[in-house]
């Protein structure tokens, strides 16, 4: 299994006066963990008491501090007192691992402390969902938490006040590190944030940022993620694959491009350069670990770089795939498709003309079921879909004229070890363009595809009791 702390927010509550206690389970490790409340809801007489041992609030506003002594059997009862102020509901203060991201509203309007997030002052904007710079110069308080295995990655959402029109570098310069400077298009800033610590440290960093030439801008969001430079998952005795996705960024943010290798058991897996635009450095990242045999173990290392958002997700024996967005299992045959559709309320993809897909195999079962959902698409003419690959016969199945489910019944050899093996969908094509009129799509379409299944084929017993 994924090795991952697994941390939970607070249960839903109102504000409340002067006191609230709030009681959730956790199961992490002592001292993996820290409590973190929304400095502009913290309330500048915020006390917070954890299992009967009280804390004062953070000179710096930010309550970002580990916490040590949690049981790891039981809930902890977090008791916030604000002496006549509200105290928080359970949005603004939560529980976070290591690598649970941090997000910051600044807010419909100016309160007290908005002076934490801004050490340096800001120019405040009473009832709008941002905070406005018109030289393009400001100071921002950061949550940090970093191992050495994992370092920071700030999201800070700005736009300009007025359209781009030409180049503009910002410069970044964390406290007490040499500034650097990267161009930016416009859109949401991303830079790391590395600080000289011997140590696991968890806090808060002030980062300078400038424009050049001096650009006004509108910041209305922050986003504070953990970049993990190292996983490891240990699978079960059901999986078949491992699928890595998440989002890369390089540990610098200078101009570039900046090189990249994701090393799986101490082999390259992948390698690349990101992007040398500072707002555009994340490098999506979905990749297939496993080859024909699954490994008992995946220790995966990212050199020049780190993932957030990173999920290392297990596949069974079984497997689902719809072409909606933000489908992982998408991956395993997107070679072969264009970009999702929506009509009717129901995604589909056109397929190309070819579609490889990689799908899951058991130890021991040689027998599997692909069912279609799908739909020939082609105006005029009636069409098959074959299978074939390296491992599979050659079969064909008529497409359905009108969406339908379509299933091949498929053989291999009996597999010795779990795995994942690939196979092809073929499909005479056809050009838009060139049948119907008045029609400017030029791309060589297969089929409608709105999903398709993989399961190990049921046995004759099973069959029979169905």
């Amino acid at each position: 299994m994924v090795k991952q702390l697994e941390t939970y927010a607070f249960e839903v509550s109102p504000w409340a006066r002067e006191k609230a206690i709030r009681s959730f389970p956790v199961t992490v490790e002592p001292d993996a963990a820290f409590l973190y409340v929304n400095p502009r809801a913290s309330g500048k007489s915020l006390r917070v008491s954890l299992n009967g041992v009280t804390t004062t609030n953070d000179p710096a506003g930010f309550l970002l501090r580990t916490v040590t002594g949690i049981p790891t059997r039981q809930g902890a009862d977090v008791i916030l007192e604000a002496n006549g102020e509200a105290v928080a509901a359970h949005e603004d203060a939560v529980l976070v691992s290591w690598h649970d991201p941090i997000e910051l509203e600044f807010g419909t309007d100016a309160m007290w402390p908005d002076a934490s997030i801004w050490p340096k002052g800001i120019n405040n904007q009473p009832n709008a969902l941002y905070r406005e710079f018109e030289d393009g110069a400001f100071t921002i308080r950061v949550p940090v938490r970093q191992t050495d295995s994992s370092f920071t990655t700030i999201g800070l959402a700005i736009n300009p006040t007025e359209p781009i029109t030409d180049h503009v570098y910002v410069t970044v310069q964390p406290d007490g590190l040499d500034p650097t400077s990267a161009k930016w298009t416009g859109h949401t800033l991303w830079f790391p944030v590395r600080i000289d610590k011997q140590s696991a440290w968890a806090g808060t960093v002030d980062v300078s940022l400038r424009t050049n030439p001096p650009t006004g801008l509108k910041a209305s969001r922050l986003e504070s993620f953990s970049s993990q430079q190292e996983l490891q998952i240990d699978p079960n005795s059901e999986t078949c694959g491992v699928l890595l996705v998440g989002r890369l960024i390089p540990t610098m943010h200078e101009e570039g491009p900046h090189s990249w290798s994701l090393r799986v058991n101490g082999h390259i897996k992948d390698s690349g350069e990101n992007l040398d635009n500072i707002s555009h450095s994340l490098h999506p990242i979905s990749m297939l670990l496993t080859g024909k045999i699954i490994a008992p173990q995946y220790d995966i290392l990212i050199e020049g770089g780190g993932i957030i958002d990173e999920n290392l997700l297990e596949i069974g024996p079984s497997l689902e795939i719809l072409p909606n967005p933000g489908n992982h299992l998408i991956s395993l045959c997107d070679k072969g498709l264009y970009k999702s559709e929506l009509e009717n309320h129901l995604w589909f993809a056109w397929t190309q003309n070819s579609l490889p897909i990689t799908v899951p195999v058991q130890s021991g079962t040689s027998s599997y079921r692909l069912t279609l959902h799908a739909e020939n698409g082609h105006p005029h003419n009636a069409r098959s879909v074959t299978l074939r690959g390296p491992e599979f016969k050659r079969q064909s199945l008529s497409l359905p004229e009108t969406r339908d489910f379509i299933s091949f019944e498929v053989h291999t050899p009996v597999p010795q070890a779990n795995g994942m093996r690939n196979l092809i969908l073929e499909v005479n094509p056809w050009i838009p363009e060139k049948i119907i009129a008045n029609n400017k799509d030029r791309r060589a379409l297969g089929f409608r595809l709105y999903g398709l299944a993989w399961s190990p084929a049921p046995s004759p017993r099973q069959l029979e009791r169905e």
